[in-house]
Formats: structure tokens, C-alpha cells, sequence
């Protein structure tokens, strides 16, 4: 199974934020163990590193999370193609849908999300951490 993963998945998991963190840690840890293949887009990163620097206040912290993101996903190109097709959708969320794009694009069984409602038109099908670990009971 491939997955990409949301961005809010993996802040959840960086910055322990509650009541998310323990479903999100399970469902990253199913990447770490090589259970799934899990992907992030290129895009979430400086999202990600810009979101924990400026919550822990600490750039190393940051840093951190960058090395856990690349030790534990693969770090996927967003195509050009992909950000002119997010732009031709004009979607609520432009962030959203380039994921969506990039999931298609890289093979993804499902986007990893919390917000799953954000991709209800996505070509991908979303699903939550709780859905995914509910596939491995």
C-alpha cells in the first residue's frame, strides 16, 4: 500500500499535538517499519519545518523533524504539470489539491489525512489515520 501523507498528519506526530498525535504516530510508524510505503510531497516540508520552527521557537527542533520526514517517508517531486492541473481545478484549498495531484501522479492508494472532507473530490481516495490503522487490525 502507498500512501502520501497530509501535512497536518505529520505536525500532528512533531509537535505531539492532542487528540491527534497517537493515531497519527501508529500510522507513521507503519511507514518506519516498512509496512506501508509512505510519500510526502516536497511542498509540505517548508510547511512543516516553517509550522515547528515557529511553535518550538527552536530551528533545531525543525531541523529535527526534517531528518525524521526523511528518514521515514520519501520525499516526492511535485511536477509542473501537477501544480498547472491544482491551479486549472481552482479548489478551496490549493495545497489540498496539488496533494491530491501528486498522490495520483506517484501511485498513492490514499491520502492520509485528517481532513478527509478536504478531498472529497480528490482522485485519490483520503482516509484518516483511524481508517488506516482499522485496515491493519
Amino acid at each position: 500500500m502507498k500512501l502520501i501523507y497530509d501535512t497536518n498528519i505529520v505536525l500532528d506526530v512533531m509537535l505531539k499535538r492532542d487528540p491527534y498525535y497517537t493515531d497519527s504516530a501508529v500510522a507513521l510508524n507503519l511507514s518506519e517499519q516498512g509496512d506501508v510505503e509512505g510519500i510526502i510531497a516536497v511542498t509540505s516540508l517548508t510547511d512543516i519545518f516553517y509550522i515547528t520552527h515557529k511553535k518550538t521557537h527552536d530551528k533545531d527542533k525543525a531541523y529535527d523533524a526534517m531528518e525524521i520526514i526523511r528518514d521515514v517517508l520519501t520525499v516526492c517531486d511535485v511536477t509542473g504539470d501537477s501544480a498547472e492541473e491544482a491551479i486549472d481545478e481552482r479548489s478551496r484549498d490549493f495545497e489540498d489539491e496539488l496533494i491530491a495531484k501528486t498522490a495520483l501522479k506517484a501511485g498513492c492508494d490514499y491520502i492520509l489525512t485528517r481532513n478527509v472532507k478536504d478531498y472529497a473530490k480528490s482522485p485519490v481516495k483520503a482516509i484518516t489515520p483511524k481508517e488506516l490503522l482499522k485496515l491493519y487490525d
